[in-house]
């Protein structure tokens, strides 16, 4: 699924996508059911994902990507992005594929939080 294919009619938690080519979407994620929102993620992303997270200005955030993304593309962009949240992965380590930012509350998925959609700008998420 690419960014121009989300709809826009959900009302789930709001998130930032962040595509290869450093276009970023926020967009809501759907929550019709308890497993739609592993679906839509699995679609945008491509297959299994796993998530990194952080705190950043006493905001949980989580990014999800490729678990096993090694035939995707660099996103360079969003790994600028996790970086300025305070991502510590190796400094060699980049995230691949598309990457969704979402808020953090205890194991529920939230609103992306506002500081990291003003980082996005700094980070050059158009």
């Amino acid at each position: 699924m690419s960014l121009d294919q989300l709809p826009a009619d959900y009302t789930g938690p709001l998130a930032l996508v962040v595509s290869t080519d450093g276009i970023a979407r926020a967009v809501r994620m759907p929550d019709d059911s308890p497993a739609a929102p592993v679906k839509w993620l699995q679609d945008l992303i491509g297959g299994h994902f796993e998530g990194i997270g952080g705190t950043s200005g006493g905001e949980p955030w989580i990014a999800y990507l490729a678990e096993d993304g090694e035939h995707l593309a660099l996103n360079v962009r969003a790994t600028a992005l996790a970086r300025h949240l305070g991502w510590l992965g190796h400094p060699a380590d980049y995230l691949l594929g598309t990457v969704v930012f979402l808020g953090r509350r205890g194991t529920e998925e939230t609103d992306v939080p506002e500081r990291v959609l003003a980082l996005a700008g700094t980070a050059g998420v158009q």
